[in-house]
């Protein structure tokens, strides 16, 4: 009896947080990443000839991997995601 008597508190624990999970649900902010440093995508300029930050110490630096199907530099941010600039 005292095993049953256990077995159904976890069972009401467990549906009263789902209960309120569900009213509640996730919030989502609108500045998720900016305790942790991270920059806003807006606030980001990408290097058109290169694809890395714009003015980082990696634009624009010679002999870095091309992308083949881009030409921009290989696992850089606007890898495969600028469009190809007409030479």
């Amino acid at each position: 009896m005292n095993v049953r008597k256990k077995y159904l508190m976890v069972v009401a624990a467990m549906a009263v947080i789902v209960v309120l999970l569900g009213v509640n649900g996730c919030k989502k902010s609108d500045n998720a990443g900016a305790k942790s440093g991270a920059a806003f995508a807006a606030s980001v300029k990408l290097c058109t000839d290169c694809g890395q930050i714009k003015g980082g110490e990696l634009c624009c630096k010679p002999d870095q991997a091309k992308c083949e199907g881009c030409g921009l530099v290989k696992g850089s941010p606007g890898c495969c995601k600028i469009p190809k600039q007409q030479s």
